[in-house]
């Protein structure tokens, strides 16, 4: 270890003056620039467990990028959050975009690769040592923040081993995450498949239907553009024996419980307490922001089962990123979940879970939860406005087979979790101990 050497971070910067900066604030870059296309804008948000950027993007143009040349980062940079979801760090890979412009809300460093590879300090950060590094100067006091946040990151002290044994330490770590990330990838493509299922089926009508027989066969013709019968509705034309219904005709959501606040811990226990940030923009569990719970002080019915079918109640952004969407409760060996005040859970539902799953990703829907949502800084909806959705209800011997043909395809997402779960904890041992040297890499 003597080989190993302490480092200021400000020490580690790249030589211009650039290479530590902090997002654009005030009228510089206000949601209204934002557009469909351009440069990539990186906000909190889109940090997760993994190397990367992930989740939906917002964009600004070349011109207003040009403007803002020191919140511009490029591959290998490293950024960190000052508000919001502060103690978590990202890295541009290269793999999604030559740049990307930062939020308001980030920091970036640009690392001097002659003294430190950038990969090094991202997992040094990802390290419970690293993190803790990381809020020592935070407050948690309304929306979570760094005080005097580039003087604090410049002044964190970093112990480092020479650059070749980084590079081995680096390598052992990134393999882990590539797996980790095509597991995830596969999951995606999963989704993918049965999404577009249900999209052909339930939106666009072109369900596999038996005219000889008047009734769905997998082995029909598509219904919609073959000729089947069409009728109107409130919700424009559906197939003859469909009908427009409530959500609350189907199924029931139950709120979660009032953890105590001084129980809650990002350090792991048994009990996993989920929260709005375990639901991923769009719909889906998001499993790289965990809370944990110290106490006993809730009911059985508080633990959610795997599988259960959840969705979000409240969203701390302005524009509601996740409010509302679903996500299924993952397999987990080794924790319990808890269900907190802030997220629904569906029961007694008639529908297949599959199906409302895919129903409460919609567009529709979407628009439904926000047009009816409350709350300017902080968004919430509420069980009642939720189950008051309309949509268009298939028949039975539809639901059914789209039930056994995504049943299969979500179970195996389920078992490829457990996969990623295992890997996530080999590479969250080994890293606390490969950042301090306790495990060396070097032969």
């Amino acid at each position: 270890m003597s080989e190993w050497k302490s480092y200021t971070i400000d020490e580690l910067k790249a030589d211009y003056k650039t290479a530590i900066a902090i997002g654009p604030f005030g009228s510089r870059m206000k949601s209204d620039c934002y557009q469909s296309s351009g440069i990539p804008v990186i906000r909190g948000n889109n940090i997760s467990d993994l190397p990367g950027f992930f989740g939906e993007f917002v964009f600004i143009s070349k011109e207003k990028a040009k403007e803002l040349e020191s919140s511009r980062i490029y591959e290998s940079d490293l950024v960190f959050p000052h508000r919001g979801n502060i103690g978590e760090v990202g890295i541009v890979t290269g793999h999604q975009s030559d740049e990307y412009v930062m939020s308001s809300s980030l920091m970036k460093l640009t690392c001097n690769k002659e003294i430190v590879d950038p990969w090094f300090i991202y997992y040094f950060f990802k390290s419970n040592l690293g993190r803790r590094k990381l809020l020592q100067n935070s407050s948690q006091v309304g929306t979570p923040g760094i005080a005097t946040p580039l003087t604090s990151l410049k002044s964190l002290e970093v112990f480092l081993p020479p650059l070749d044994e980084q590079k081995e330490i680096i390598n052992v770590l990134c393999h882990l995450d590539h797996k980790i990330e095509n597991l995830r990838k596969q999951n995606e493509t999963l989704e993918k498949i049965a999404q577009t299922l249900f999209k052909h089926w339930f939106i666009d009508f072109e369900f596999p239907f038996d005219f000889t027989q008047g009734k769905p066969s997998i082995n029909g013709k598509p219904y919609k553009s073959s000729g089947g019968a069409m009728v109107s509705s409130q919700l424009g034309e559906i197939p003859a024996d469909w009908s427009v219904e409530k959500l609350g005709d189907f199924c029931g959501i139950k709120h979660g419980y009032a953890f105590k606040g001084a129980f809650i811990t990002t350090e792991e226990t048994d009990k996993i307490l989920l929260t709005p940030g375990n639901f991923r923009i769009g719909g889906g569990f998001n499993s790289s922001k965990y809370k944990y719970y110290l106490s006993n002080d809730y009911g059985q019915d508080y633990i959610l089962e795997p599988g259960a079918l959840i969705l979000t109640m409240t969203d701390l952004s302005k524009e509601g990123d996740t409010l509302g969407y679903p996500a299924f409760v993952p397999i987990k060996q080794t924790n319990v979940f808890l269900h907190n005040q802030r997220i629904g859970k569906i029961i007694n539902s008639q529908l297949d879970s599959v199906f409302l799953f895919f129903l409460l990703c919609r567009r529709e829907y979407r628009a439904h939860i926000l047009g009816t949502a409350s709350g300017s800084t902080v968004r919430h909806t509420s069980p009642s406005r939720i189950l008051e959705y309309k949509f268009a209800v298939p028949n039975q011997d539809l639901l059914a087979q789209f039930s056994v043909i995504t049943t299969n395809l979500i179970n195996k997402t389920h078992i490829n979790c457990e996969q990623i779960d295992t890997l996530t904890k080999t590479r969250d041992t080994l890293l606390p101990r490969l950042m301090n040297g306790q495990i060396r890499v070097r032969q």
